[in-house]
This record gives C-alpha cells, structure tokens and sequence, in this order.
C-alpha cells in the first residue's frame, strides 16, 4: 500500500481539523501519517509516495508559521517521482483567499512533485458543505 504523509500547520485548529478528516478519507486507499508542522523533520517525507501540505492563510496572503519551516526544507528537496497535494482555510472576504495553496504547491512543483489535484480551500466554516467537498477531493488522489 502506498504511503500518504500529511504536514499540516494550525494555529486556531481548523487547519488541524481538516487534516484528521483528510486523513480519515483516504485510508484504506493509502497507509497515511499525520504530522503537525512543529514536529516536522525532513526524514519524514522519505517514504511517502503523497505529499499532503496544509496550512491556513495569514497576513496578506502568507503561509501558515508552523509551515514556513516546512516549505524551506521542501524547496531543498528532490521531489521527483512523488505526488502532491495541498489543502488549506482561509477566508473568502480576503483578496488573497487560501494563497497559502498557491505557494506549496509551487514549492512542491519547483521540488519535482507532481500535483496530483488541484488544492482544496475551506472558506471560514467546517461544515457539511465543506466536508463534502472535502470528501470529493480527497476521493481523486
């Protein structure tokens, strides 16, 4: 069975929210680990076959904090041959909504990743509407 590595940075706990129920989407399709940005160490990406990154949106469009570590160390990384996908909150009202998305996926691609699906937004509320589109996403990767 494929490995499924989720990375994940919160702050309030809606991001953190998101990936457990990623997570619970996709096993049995994959053997998956979750891991909190703050704990992260590059060895734990070195058996995951997908990359899951999720990190909510601060500032004027900026990554999560907890993620920014996270990102430095995959943009020195040789990704070839992996899958990728990002998820992230944010606020629609915002200019920049969830451009934390934008910005993993392109470390992820300038990293050799393949994006696998385009990146799931949750816009302020974890909700049916949500999870069910969280549901749909997590089903294409």
């Amino acid at each position: 069975m494929e490995k499924a590595t989720i990375v994940y940075g919160s702050v309030t706990g809606f991001t953190e929210e998101v990936a457990y129920a990623l997570a619970d989407e996709i096993e049995g399709k994959y053997d998956v680990s979750i891991i909190d940005a703050i704990e992260f160490e590059e060895n734990d990406l070195k058996d995951a076959d997908i990359i899951l990154l999720g990190s909510s949106t601060w500032g004027v469009g900026q990554v999560q904090m907890d993620m920014l570590p996270v990102n430095e160390v995959i943009k020195r990384m040789d990704l070839k041959g992996r899958k990728a996908a990002v998820f992230g909150t944010g606020d629609s009202s915002y200019k920049k909504y969830a451009q934390a998305v934008i910005t993993l996926e392109k470390t992820l691609k300038s990293s050799g990743a393949e994006i696998i699906q385009k990146g799931y937004r949750c816009d302020k509320l974890w909700n049916d509407e949500a999870k069910a589109k969280l549901k749909e996403w997590a089903s294409k990767l």
